[in-house]
């Protein structure tokens, strides 16, 4: 019987301790959920906020002549490919355009002298014997 008895004391003894972690336990999460409250509260006050700012502020990149542009959307290669007509028409060729005024060197009236200038190093490994022969 006397084993029975310690254990039985035991078993009270591990009761109270359980209890007490218990009560901590509920406290703990009675904080939690306050906190928690706050969170969802302060989170949708931040929500409203931040659309109130979009709405105010679209996406815009600066101001010309007093008005705000907005960002266009980038092109993708996918929607560039889609019309291959269309893009080769937008773009322009490479060199002056029509219409564009030249600028180049202009060329003499006359010549008065011509001079044959031979290399008197070979471009590729810097010998100075180089010479080219004439046909």
């Amino acid at each position: 019987m006397n084993l029975n008895l310690s254990t039985f004391e035991d078993l009270i003894r591990e009761n109270s301790a359980l209890q007490i972690e218990n009560t901590y336990l509920q406290s703990r999460i009675n904080i939690l959920e306050i906190e928690k409250a706050s969170l969802i509260a302060e989170n949708s006050s931040l929500i409203e906020k931040f659309n109130e700012y979009v709405y105010l502020h679209p996406n815009r990149v600066g101001v010309k002549s007093g008005k705000a542009y907005e960002i266009k959307q980038s092109i993708t290669e996918n929607q560039k490919c889609n019309n291959p007509n269309k893009s080769l028409h937008n773009k322009r060729k490479p060199g002056g355009q029509p219409g564009h005024k030249g600028h180049s060197r202009k060329k003499p009236e006359y010549i008065t002298r011509t001079e044959i200038v031979y290399p008197t190093l070979c471009p590729h490994c810097g010998n100075l014997n180089y010479f080219v022969e004439l046909e």
